[in-house]
């Protein structure tokens, strides 16, 4: 397995302490935040989210053992991994340490190649056990459910048909039934598959001159029945002198699904959405705009990360992954372009990429 770069959470009340850990870590290509109490911490992770915490075993005020426990009430060890850092190589404390939920440990004085071998485990354990989640998460409840409505929609059709009845209304609304969940059902399995060929570096751009302005409207009717059963209207604010861009087009419309599809899964009934375009100086602009509640200060921090928890919900019945956005995020990266999200002065948010026009050279298998 690919070794990973992650979010790493630092936990020790000497400061010396904190400054050589953040900075081996930093040296192995981690992102580090730093925190100077047990208190602080369990601010912090109740607050954002976090690959990986090294934590002290002995600190002032909430020791590193209390701390686990309270990071334990909230986070297990596959979303949370602690590897204790400690200078007591009492087997007693070492123990205690595990049954109170620590994944692993390091001792003091901390040695970077061990430091740096204990980190990558822990992700890559992390990584395989997210992916067995998802994989039975998916299995068992969002491909059964819509599997046995297709079942049972089919076996309906079957008889009738069969029987020589006549292809009735009803009878086409459960063949439209059907395509809605088949495409829900490829929907699920993409992201599955695309999500762990990027985390793999597997995938590649195919780039074509792509146009925004089709994408947007092709877009805006493949969603209208999703969008019609919340009375959700879709408009287009199109910059008609846009030109097509060199880009992936498969990608781009995966894209465009994702937000579109994100945007009236969690808007409430007659919150309208937009989809606009507009051309850049060095390539083109693409925003769904909703008038749904907006997004948090804690949302902003866990947006386009894996499995983030945000405070938004879908609205309807509709189900979510938590992957979509974090595929987003690194099918814009490949191609070397920008993803973000903004709250609009008068309510709902905006979610935007931007795609540089690129040149022959960016053409790919």
């Amino acid at each position: 397995m690919n070794e990973r770069a992650g979010r790493l959470l630092v936990v020790d009340d000497e400061e010396i302490n904190r400054l050589m850990l953040s900075a081996m870590l930093t040296r192995l290509g981690h992102g580090v935040v730093l925190a100077s109490s047990g208190e602080e911490a369990m601010t912090l992770i109740g607050a954002e989210p976090f690959d990986l915490a090294l934590l002290d075993v002995l600190m002032e005020g909430l020791g590193g053992l209390e701390t686990l426990a309270r990071v334990r009430a909230i986070r297990s060890r596959l979303e949370l991994p602690v590897i204790m850092v400690t200078a007591n190589h009492a087997t007693k404390d070492i123990v205690q340490a595990f049954e109170l939920g620590a994944n692993d440990y390091v001792t003091k004085p901390v040695d970077l190649a061990v430091l740096g071998a204990r980190v990558q485990t822990q992700l890559e354990m992390q990584q395989l056990g997210r992916l067995k989640e998802e994989f039975l998460a998916m299995a068992s409840h969002d491909l059964k459910n819509p599997l046995c409505t297709v079942g049972l929609a089919a076996g309906l059709l079957d008889d009738t048909v069969s029987s020589g009845g006549a292809m009735t209304k009803s009878m086409i609304s459960i063949l439209r039934n059907i395509r809605k969940d088949v495409r829900r059902m490829q929907s699920m399995v993409e992201d599955f598959v695309d999500g762990q060929a990027l985390r793999e570096g597997r995938l590649e751009l195919s780039c074509t001159p792509t146009d925004f302005n089709k994408l947007a409207t092709a877009a805006s009717s493949g969603h209208a029945d999703a969008a019609a059963v919340k009375h959700i209207e879709i408009g287009l604010d199109l910059d008609t002198a846009l030109e097509p861009i060199l880009a992936d087009e498969r990608r781009v419309v995966q894209l465009i699904d994702n937000l579109l599809g994100n945007a009236i899964k969690f808007s409430a009934s007659k919150c309208p959405v937009t989809l606009r375009t507009s051309a850049e100086e060095r390539g083109a602009l693409f925003e769904v705009c909703d008038s749904g509640p907006g997004l948090t200060d804690a949302d902003m921090k866990g947006l386009f990360v894996r499995y983030a928890k945000l405070s938004n919900r879908p609205t309807g019945t509709e189900k979510s992954s938590g992957l979509g956005l974090a595929i987003c995020k690194q099918l814009v990266d490949l191609h070397h372009g920008q993803i973000g999200a903004r709250n609009n002065p008068d309510g709902g948010s905006t979610f935007w990429f931007s795609l540089p026009s690129g040149d022959s050279s960016r053409t790919g298998v």
